[in-house]
């Protein structure tokens, strides 16, 4: 791992708007045998590799889809891994040889394959353009592998980490891992052998404490000793401590911090290290993604792949906080570069790296999370004659230069990302179209500290303002198209590097030049150009007052913009003059580089002032947060060519909380296969949720729904109650045994507030459970049946029946237990001896009186066992038809007595309540069949919506002459 962010390897295709599919396991694996065949291996068999739960972002209810399907090739022929949303494209990598082990996966390639999982899953979630042919011709190869040349595929463990330092675990003494940067470092020098011996010497406080030492300069190189692929069992002690010396002096060299989990290490220490304790060529140089766009970037890795020189890829988090780095060493005509992870060759092979569009991959990473910091290091060689010094020296802010009377004036700020000291000049320089300096303006004194390994901050920065500059260019050519922009110039040297500022910001000025003077002076402005993909939509209703959690996807065409903060416009239909402006906080960035996509996430309060009503909504960039309304890029809207105008509705201010379900459902079972359910094992859902109305306690409710007939559906787990604030996001788990019949069922959430159970909004897939009949428990319930199932507290049920066969011998209790959802409270309805031999079967009976104590509402009639010699609370569940749901103290669906028949004329259309005689109708009534109200109204016209979701529900409508009630199923 790298001390600057997780790993991003994505692929990035723009694409004309058809709507994208999921890829099902089926197809997947035709697409990988197509591929195999066409482009690897004739006659290849594509053998499915299982995603293990440690790689799972989620675990998918779905198990006819998955967000990536890995097929290996058989004898160890390669690999292809085949996209799960063909919105990404069809291949996201794939390798003519070896494996790709999921199983045992190094962080980096996990992280990667969580990557794909997130942006495959998004693109899934957003409905995402589709890409791309279904099965993409495999690219020819221009630049192979470069390690492959002497097959070199090492590590990070032993015998390669035989030198770092020790710590203690589980009573053993282990060493540290050798860390992803001193490995892609070790991999480069063992693949130039260079040097022959080191340079130097070097100790360093480590973070464990400990002074650690590295003596270059005593240190011979035996790179014949250094196998291309070794393991600590294939190689002699000879050849295990030339590796481990490489490996330790590597790490020491960038000041490695070691932990259990991975050692870590700046990038910026590369360089320095490689030069000045290695030997290396003066000209190597650290590259910023945000300095060039995705055109520059691209050229400049297959420059240095086309001149034999494996490139160090780093790719991190803008808080500094992990990562990882890696060799690209070649690439093919499709843009896809190929990548030694430096894990003994597990999963090299060629991926669209992130390289083309680094955006962020998750909703609600907006402000860091997964948004790259992406560097290389480029020129690594051994010492060239004539080479020229390179100097990591960026502009932090924008370049700014003005025309005065008295001359030009230009500012910036100037840091350092190199090791060593800078002394010099820097100066304001007049470059031509071609990038060559033909005036320099003004110079001045420039001393600038080197990168602090051991402590932050990690760079230094200088501010650098020159004025006066002179405006006088004898001899340049008449021209408007001059750039004005800072270099710099080491002491003793007359070699000038350009000093580059950030893509995103006003990084140079435009001169125009005419007999020989600098006329005109205009600072470059990188505008907006971008492209609404899909109308602006929040992810449910909107009320005054409230917040919006609203999905903004776009496409950034601009070259030389990035998109940094977006705000909302929302302009009254009825009175233009109306105007809000909606936004996240100033330090929430977005983040969308130069000729990229990025579905945006912005969770935004509703200004307090702004009424219900209808709006048209446009999306821009506000660069300048403090800018006032209205400036800044107001008048650079996000087009709407593509999916027209976007007009959004707010309703009247919610009174009570309203929480929405964000994404999808994920479980884990408890069972011996986890992503199998069987009757009593107890699982774990969870899901996102967030709270867009008032602060407020609530319960959350997960209901189910027998897929087979919706009618049977019911509470399924109520969790106690919960204050949400607003805005407030909570990610509830629901620990629930699953005491349900055989069958498939729906997972239906609810809140309720206040005893009104409300049905959950949000933009996430149907969670449908499979539960399968737990052949390994002793009893199954063949038959139970109950003569109703609406009962009152007090009075006498009779003749309950059940039928159990033992597929076992069988000696224990038996409780039918009678609760709630909630499993608080409630009674033990009956309980049994249970004495029966294998493969017999018996008929029970008995009677129960539900205690008058007992609430109205929804109950489970359900079977447990405790087998002779358990303890209480070790029950286990009965199989086959083990539950009853029981409607205690209300109607589940019979209709009531009426006055006439024409007191209350109704259809149902949807969710639409049709009346054909409106007037005689007074108050309408929806509950749950919990018994809870989930609705009523008695302003009714010809026709009434209800909003609530699919179900079942029971129908109350007041007429003058009674009450009518009936149950309803809303589909």
């Amino acid at each position: 791992m790298r001390k600057t962010l997780q790993l991003l390897l994505l692929f990035t295709l723009l694409a004309l708007p058809s709507f994208a599919e999921k890829v099902t396991k089926a197809q997947a694996q035709q697409i990988a045998r197509k591929f195999m065949a066409g482009q690897l291996h004739r006659g290849a068999k594509a053998r499915y590799a299982a995603i293990p739960a440690k790689l799972r972002l989620s675990k998918s209810t779905d198990r006819d889809y998955e967000p990536f399907y890995v097929y290996n090739a058989d004898g160890n022929r390669g690999f292809v891994i085949v996209s799960g949303n063909d919105a990404v494209g069809a291949i996201l990598g794939y390798s003519d040889s070896g494996s790709f082990d999921m199983e045992n996966a190094p962080d980096n390639v996990a992280a990667m394959l969580q990557m794909f999982a997130r942006v495959v899953e998004n693109a899934s979630a957003r409905k995402a353009p589709h890409v791309g042919d279904a099965v993409p011709s495999k690219g020819k190869v221009v630049v192979a592998p470069l390690l492959d040349k002497d097959g070199i595929q090492w590590g990070q463990d032993a015998p390669f980490n035989g030198m770092m330092p020790t710590y203690t675990a589980e009573a053993k003494t282990k060493h540290y891992f050798v860390g992803c940067v001193a490995t892609a470092m070790a991999q480069i020098m063992r693949y130039h052998r260079w040097p022959a011996q080191g340079t130097g010497e070097l100790t360093y406080k480590s973070n464990i404490g400990q002074d650690l030492t590295a003596n270059f300069g005593t240190t011979t190189y035996d790179w014949n000793n250094m196998p291309g692929w070794l393991e600590k069992d294939n190689a002699n002690a000879e050849q295990n401590k030339q590796v481990a010396t490489l490996s330790y002096q590597a790490a020491v060299s960038v000041h490695m911090s070691f932990a259990p989990a991975g050692s870590g290490a700046f990038s910026q220490a590369v360089t320095g290290a490689l030069v000045n304790y290695f030997g290396y060529d003066k000209a190597i140089a650290y590259k910023k993604r945000e300095y060039f766009s995705t055109k520059e970037w691209m050229d400049m890795i297959k420059a240095e792949l086309n001149a034999k020189r494996p490139v160090f890829y780093s790719a991190s988090n803008e808080d500094g906080q992990g990562g990882h780095a890696y060799v690209c060493d070649g690439y093919d005509d499709q843009d896809y570069v190929h990548i030694n992870w430096g894990w003994y060759g597990k999963s090299n092979g060629y991926f669209l790296v992130n390289a083309l569009n680094p955006y962020d991959l998750g909703i609600g990473a907006n402000g860091g999370g997964y948004n790259l910091q992406q560097e290389i290091i480029t020129g690594i060689q051994k010492p060239v004659e004539g080479s020229k010094r390179s100097w990591d020296i960026y502009c932090d802010t924008r370049f700014t230069a003005t025309l005065l009377s008295t001359g030009i004036q230009c500012m910036s700020i100037i840091s350092n990302h190199d090791c060593d000291d800078f002394d010099g000049v820097i100066a304001a320089v007049l470059i031509d179209k071609d990038g060559k300096i033909v005036a320099n303006l003004k110079e001045q004194p420039l001393n600038v500290k080197g990168v602090n390994l051991d402590k932050k901050p990690l760079t230094n920065g200088d501010w650098a303002k020159m004025q006066d500059c002179s405006v006088n260019v004898p001899g340049v050519a008449d021209g408007n198209d001059y750039k004005i922009i800072y270099a710099v110039k080491a002491k003793g040297t007359e070699d000038w590097n350009i000093v580059l500022a950030p893509n995103s910001l006003p990084n140079y000025a435009i001169a125009t030049v005419k007999d020989g003077k600098i006329i005109a002076v205009d600072q470059h402005k990188p505008i907006p150009d971008v492209t609404l993909l899909e109308k602006i939509t929040p992810d449910g209703t909107l009320y005054a007052g409230g917040s919006g959690c609203f999905k903004v996807h776009i496409r950034n065409n601009s070259t030389d913009y990035y998109v940094t903060r977006v705000w909302l416009k929302f302009t009254s239909i009825d009175d233009p003059s109306k105007v809000y402006y909606l936004h996240e906080a100033d330090e929430k960035l977005n983040n969308v580089y130069d000729s990229s996509e990025k579905e945006l996430s912005l969770l935004i309060n509703l200004p307090a002032d702004m009424p219900e009503g209808k709006y048209k909504v446009i999306a821009f960039d506000k660069a300048k947060p403090k800018a006032p309304a209205g400036a800044d890029f107001e008048q650079y809207p996000f087009k709407e060519d593509l999916v027209g105008e976007t007009i959004l509705e707010v309703k009247k201010a919610a009174q009570i909380p309203v929480i929405r379900q964000l994404g999808n459902f994920a479980w884990l079972s408890s069972g011996a296969n986890e992503n199998e359910i069987v009757q009593g094992d107890k699982v774990l859902f969870t899901h996102p949720v967030r709270n867009y109305g008032l602060e407020g306690t609530v319960n959350l409710l997960l209901k189910v729904q027998n897929v087979e007939n919706e009618e049977e559906t019911r509470d399924f787990i109520r969790l106690d109650a919960q204050t949400f604030k607003q805005q407030e996001r909570q990610d509830p788990k629901y620990y629930v045994r699953t005491d349900l019949n055989p069958g498939k069922y729906k997972l239906l959430p609810y809140f309720v507030y206040k005893d009104t159970e409300y049905p959950m909004e949000g933009t996430f897939e149907d969670c449908i459970i499979e539960v399968k009949a737990n052949n390994a428990l002793p009893l199954t319930a063949t038959a139970f049946e109950v003569p109703s199932i609406e009962w009152k507290q007090g009075t006498n049920v009779k003749n309950i029946k059940f039928t159990l066969k033992a597929s076992e011998a069988t000696k224990g209790m038996l409780y039918i237990r009678f609760r709630p959802a909630s499993y608080r409270a409630g009674q033990l309805a009956n309980m049994q001896s249970v004495s029966m031999a294998a493969g017999e079967t018996k008929d029970f009976v008995f009677d129960y009186k539900p205690s008058a104590t007992l609430a109205n509402g929804a109950y489970l009639l359900y079977m447990e066992y405790r087998p002779q010699g358990k303890k209480s609370g070790e029950e286990i569940t009965v199989s086959g038809e083990n539950t009853k749901v029981i409607y205690l103290g209300i109607t589940a669906g019979i209709d009531d007595a009426q006055t006439t028949t024409q007191s209350a004329e109704f259809t149902i259309n949807g969710n639409e309540l049709r009346f054909g005689n409106a007037g005689n109708i007074r108050r309408v009534e929806l509950y749950g069949i919990s018994g809870a109200k989930v609705f009523s109204a008695t302003a009714v016209g010809s026709s009434l919506q209800l909003p609530a979701t699919a179900g079942v529900y029971i129908l109350r409508v007041v007429t003058p002459q009674g009450t009518v009630s009936k149950k309803i199923v809303l589909k």
